[in-house]
């Protein structure tokens, strides 16, 4: 089978600060961390399941 080859995320230096900050806040909701960690990691070139074993969630949970 095939791997499936991702486009690679790009940020503007604004962009990447905010996701950074959200990763920093004790506040914010967990999900949303979540996300903005998923986003970095994406930016960074990991794969799927480095980040799914880094944040202890199921691949479909870093698919989505």
């Amino acid at each position: 089978m095939a791997r499936r080859v991702r486009p690679r995320i790009q940020f503007s230096n604004d962009e990447r600060k905010i996701l950074e900050q959200l990763v920093r806040f004790r506040v914010e909701p967990h999900a949303k961390v979540l996300r903005a960690k998923i986003l970095l990691g994406y930016s960074n070139g990991k794969t799927v399941s480095q980040m799914a074993r880094e944040f202890n969630v199921s691949r479909p949970t870093i698919e989505r």
